[in-house]
């Protein structure tokens, strides 16, 4: 199942999920900050997206490291979007990270790079993700900032899934349902934390 399919699935799933419970909670679904909530939505569906493309092409251990450096991005962006200080011992923890990823995945261009690319633009994006969370985290409900990830994700990856609709097999299916509801918690808690 390709990858856009897999996060298309996981978000309908999600979207319904978080829309009952803004519903039950009585939340506003829209938010104040529409424009920043609507531009998570969309760069965290990239960050998704190439993380789930990346965990596909590559060895699981790489793709996961590369998915583990988006704190760091997270980190270098909120220096400048909410003027995070960082403490040099922070950035001596960044190269050593960095290097570690170059240990890991080699040194040579090779047609794995491309995907070791992939892995850290979609840890870049998954770090633009979070700082837009930290400038909106007092000001949106955490419920409705998982929610527009999801009311976002829907069409553009739906779009995709339209035309390139690969049929799940009947076990697909209930794996699929399982990554949802446990990504809608997941997602729920790392925007509340």
């Amino acid at each position: 199942i390709p990858a856009v399919e897999i996060l298309f699935f996981n978000s309908v799933g999600a979207l319904v999920a978080s829309f009952a419970t803004l519903r039950y909670r009585r939340i506003a679904i829209w938010g104040q900050h529409r424009r920043l909530l609507f531009t998570r939505g969309i760069v965290g569906t990239l960050g998704v997206t190439l993380y789930f493309f990346t965990l596909q092409h590559i060895a699981l251990p790489s793709a996961i490291t590369l998915h583990y450096t988006a704190p760091i991005f997270a980190t270098i962006i909120g220096i400048f979007m909410v003027a995070e200080p960082v403490s040099p011992q922070q950035w001596l923890f960044f190269v050593l990270s960095f290097v570690g990823v170059v240990l890991i995945n080699g040194f040579a261009l090779t047609d794995v790079s491309w995907y070791v690319f992939s892995g850290l633009a979609g840890a870049f994006f998954r770090g633009l993700s979070s700082s837009i969370v930290r400038r909106i985290e007092h000001k949106e409900h955490p419920l409705v900032v998982t929610f527009y990830s999801y009311l976002v994700t829907v069409p553009l990856a739906g779009t995709y899934v339209l035309y390139n609709f690969v049929k799940p097999q009947p076990q697909d299916w209930i794996i699929l349902a399982t990554i949802s509801g446990l990504s809608y918690i997941a997602h729920y808690y790392a925007v509340k934390a």
